[in-house]
């Protein structure tokens, strides 16, 4: 990714959140699900099965990762 290189990572993730945080909800961990609904821009009865998604979708990739043979990328 371009960014990573730039050394602006988390401004250009920043940036695709604020652009496309309409079309894809831009929920990337709970806490976003949990700040949009706090500010009204995400109903709370959503935000438990969100949750439950984001909490297991990163042990799902660790395991379905590992039974693939898949490696960290260079440099993580």
């Amino acid at each position: 990714m371009r960014c990573r290189r730039l050394g602006a990572e988390s401004r250009c993730r920043d940036a695709l959140i604020y652009t496309l945080g309409e079309t894809s909800g831009a929920h990337r961990n709970p806490a976003v699900s949990v700040a949009f609904a706090t500010r009204g821009a995400f109903p709370w009865r959503r935000v438990p099965g969100y949750v439950l998604a984001q909490m297991g979708g990163a042990p799902a990739t660790v395991i379905l990762g590992t039974a693939s043979g898949a490696r960290p990328a260079a440099g993580r």
